[in-house]
């Protein structure tokens, strides 16, 4: 195993989902725990009761808590953190009263929790449409790793994939060391999981014959001097790919070359291989500080029926202020 391919997880927050079976997610969570050591938050974010409201009530409702659901979620969290505890996992419980997105964004900002574990929130009604996802919010601005972590037919998983993007046509002075490291850090990652799950690593990479259409409609190229450009740029994408991979090989089961548009081929990928857990990165960037689009991410998280884990690039600050 190469020197430099773990990835140090210390600390875990794992987020109760209101109204989903997130069984899986919280098993997912005391593993990884078990295993490199971390400690546990289990936080649940309910209402805030706003105090006039809860005076016109209060002659009906003996306590804002009965509203919110927090005493509930108090009794769940609690046993939750039991249950860690019974299986050596160090453990805490908290509950946050308001916005779900912002306040696990502070919890994790102030506790500087490595990985935000949580199962995929429910994405109907014009909310989520008008005022984005919460899952999209946590992988665009969350400032840790988020792995959302959909329920399976098995627990355990049996395949983890690194999708990766390396840059091949830019000279090694060009290359972008924010990009590089979001590469390295996704390898990293990915191998650790892999450990922890006893599971099979893959990786993949999806280039995208971008300039085919200019060449043919513009330049004037045949098909035949197309296709070989294309045949080109592929050896150019493998080899960077290659480089990429060598140090982590021990590890590697297999490596995967595609072509096509990245999001749409992850997705289809994940199904033909069966894969468990997709890792990747989110690095379209905005000019808005610590803003992210991560297209790729969430066309993957719509479509795909494995569980996600989006990694922010170095030096990403979030806009949510603790």
């Amino acid at each position: 195993m190469n020197q430099d391919s773990s990835t140090t997880i210390t600390s875990i927050c794992f987020l109760r989902s209101i109204g989903t079976d997130d069984s899986t997610a919280f098993e997912q969570a005391i593993r990884v725990c078990q295993k490199s050591g971390a400690t546990l938050t289990i936080v649940s974010v309910v209402d805030e009761v706003p105090a006039g409201l809860f005076q016109l009530l209060a002659a009906q409702i003996s306590s804002a808590e009965t509203i919110s659901g927090e005493a509930d979620e108090r009794n769940e969290c609690e046993r939750l953190q039991s249950l860690a505890d019974s299986q050596g996992v160090k453990a805490a419980s908290v509950i946050l009263r308001g916005n779900r997105f912002l306040e696990v964004s502070k919890q994790v900002q102030n506790h500087k929790h490595d990985i935000l574990i949580k199962s995929p929130e429910p994405s109907n009604g014009i909310q989520s449409v008008l005022l984005g996802h919460i899952d999209r919010q946590l992988i665009r601005k969350c400032p840790c790793t988020v792995l959302i972590q959909k329920p399976m037919h098995r627990v355990y998983s049996r395949r983890v994939v690194a999708a990766v993007d390396p840059a091949p046509f830019l000279e090694e002075s060009e290359i972008d060391p924010v990009r590089h490291a979001l590469n390295i850090a996704i390898m990293n990652f990915a191998s650790s999981l892999a450990a922890v799950e006893d599971a099979e690593l893959h990786v993949v990479h999806v280039w995208s014959f971008y300039i085919e259409s200019a060449l043919r409609w513009r330049a004037g190229l045949s098909d035949d001097a197309i296709a070989e450009v294309g045949i080109s740029m592929r050896s150019k994408h493998e080899a960077a790919l290659d480089q990429l991979v060598m140090p982590y090989m021990d590890q590697v089961a297999r490596v995967h070359l595609l072509k096509g548009h990245a999001g749409e081929e992850l997705a289809r990928f994940t199904a033909s291989e069966a894969v468990d857990l997709l890792v990747m990165g989110t690095m379209c960037r905005t000019g808005i500080e610590g803003f992210l689009i991560g297209n790729t991410a969430e066309t993957v998280l719509d479509h795909a029926n494995c569980s996600i884990a989006a990694l922010k690039p170095s030096g990403f600050v979030s806009p949510v202020r603790p």
